[in-house]
């Protein structure tokens, strides 16, 4: 189990909280300081358990062919990861956006 956490964020810090509350044993990925690869947002989305257009923060940013075209969207995430949605949890099988983060409870 991995936690995309960005600590700069409240709702990724209770995530983060209501996991470590439960003594689990996952990964802390802290994506802005360890920068995603390429590879690891594309599988990220490939395996998204939600629509494509929910991972992005900002919209305004992006036109709607984007969000429809994995690669252009992944590039967009790599060079914008601040753009990302939060916290991501990821289950061993899919990733979930954890909003609001009491949702994580329903994945461990």
């Amino acid at each position: 189990m991995i936690l995309y956490h960005n600590k700069n964020c409240s709702k990724s810090r209770k995530c983060l909280e209501i996991l470590s509350s439960k003594n689990l044993d996952f990964q802390i990925r802290e994506y802005m300081k360890d920068k995603l690869t390429l590879n690891e947002i594309t599988h990220l989305l490939k395996n998204l358990n939600s629509d494509l257009n929910e991972i992005v923060r900002d919209k305004k940013l992006l036109g709607i062919e984007i969000i429809n075209d994995t690669k252009r969207l992944s590039l967009h995430l790599y060079e914008n990861p601040n753009n990302m949605q939060r916290p991501i949890f990821f289950n061993g099988n899919s990733y979930t956006i954890c909003r609001p983060p009491e949702s994580i409870n329903q994945l461990i």
